[in-house]
């Protein structure tokens, strides 16, 4: 074969992947060899408004049930933590072993100090981490901007919100990255790039080339669970911060179906996210901080449809090898609807941003005027590690 046809070839297999949107142009923080493990930082965010009382309930107040008579599990299929809180039971194996093993904080009543109960506005507030409906920047891009050591990946085929702004960051929808090129028309691919471009798509070769090895490194990858692959990628690069977005909507209003139905089933996804995950990982797991949050909580007592509504507070859940001690933070003293926030929601106690400084102080041992940066005007009032 000439150098011409062999060039034409790379051309067409170049705009072949460009077109078919199969790999994106990114820059993999690929890792160097013999590297320290370095500490790992992933935020997973539950969008819908996750109902927390149903995974962390507390059965020792008696409202629980009296408020829920037809969603809440009877008290005796609640695994029980202590005298007032125990945790669904599709977390038997998984989360609750982590518990066990000192490697959870389950932190009840925590959320946003604001009033919205729109999934689109909380999330964006959530998301951009300065109390602000609209922003320039997310605040994990404020946090890659002051901290340039740090190298960061967004798992979703998208930017959202969270990293939007002036740093480029690199996002990968990691489940359908890898592909077989072969597989497309090769008649429907007729232009060819630019001598100009040549060089920037010279990325996309590299990165074809480590997926293709770790296809090889580990057997059957494409067909792991995603956020195993997330947890291999993460292991295998020198990625420190990220975000993970699985896509399930976690908006109940009706018939939740906790023993058996729509919320059981939810549940039983994200124990089986982080048992893959913590799998993924690996010995990396001993550096990593999960946190999972959720824009809002749900109303403290049930509807009409055997669901809830969007409520306020709500469940943070903070996990990984980094975790030195299983506890709950806080307390729900209370339940009745004339203690309740609006006579019907969770107080928020533990303002995320709040618990995320604490995290960002101890686990990836950010300086207060860097934190501040990132998440501005947040108080510095707990020191969780």
């Amino acid at each position: 074969m000439d150098k011409q046809v062999r060039f034409m070839d790379r051309r067409t297999f170049l705009t072949q992947l460009i077109l078919t949107g199969t790999l994106p142009f990114i820059s993999l923080p690929i890792k160097a060899e013999q590297t320290e493990s370095k500490k790992r930082f992933i935020f997973m965010l539950l969008r819908g408004g996750m109902d927390g009382l149903s995974l962390l309930s507390p059965y020792g107040l008696d409202e629980y049930q009296k408020y829920r008579p037809n969603i809440a599990l009877p008290n005796k299929k609640i695994i029980r933590i202590n005298e007032k809180f125990g945790i669904h039971p599709v977390f038997k194996t998984g989360l609750l072993d982590l518990y066990n093993s000192d490697q959870v904080i389950f932190i009840p009543q925590s959320g946003q100090h604001n009033n919205s109960r729109s999934h689109f506005q909380a999330q964006d507030e959530l998301e951009y981490g300065n109390r602000k409906i609209k922003s320039a920047d997310g605040f994990l891009n404020r946090l890659n901007q002051i901290d340039k050591e740090l190298s960061h990946v967004s798992f979703t085929s998208g930017m959202p919100e969270i990293y939007k702004g002036d740093a480029v960051i690199n996002n990968i929808g990691i489940g359908t990255y890898y592909s077989n090129i072969n597989q497309h028309n090769q008649d429907t691919i007729q232009s060819a790039l630019k001598p100009s471009l040549i060089n920037k798509y010279v990325k996309i070769l590299e990165n074809n080339k480590f997926f293709e090895n770790l296809v090889k490194k580990y057997p059957n990858f494409q067909n792991k669970p995603l956020t195993e692959k997330i947890g291999i990628f993460i292991k295998e690069t020198d990625t420190n911060v990220s975000f993970v977005d699985t896509g399930h909507n976690w908006d109940t209003h009706a018939q939740y179906g906790i023993a058996d139905g729509k919320l059981f089933n939810y549940f039983k996804m994200l124990n089986d996210e982080i048992i893959s995950l913590k799998k993924g990982l690996g010995s990396e797991w001993n550096n990593t901080t999960l946190v999972i949050n959720t824009e809002f909580g749900r109303g403290i007592k049930e509807n009409g449809s055997q669901g809830t509504e969007h409520g306020h507070g709500g469940l943070m859940i903070v996990t990984g090898g980094n975790v030195k001690k299983s506890r709950i933070l806080g307390d729900i003293k209370s339940l009745k609807l004339e203690d309740a926030w609006e006579n019907r929601d969770l107080y928020v106690e533990f303002e995320y941003r709040e618990v995320l400084a604490s995290l960002f102080k101890n686990h990836l041992n950010l300086s207060k005027d860097k934190i501040d940066f990132i998440l501005p005007g947040v108080q510095h009032q707990f020191n969780i590690s």
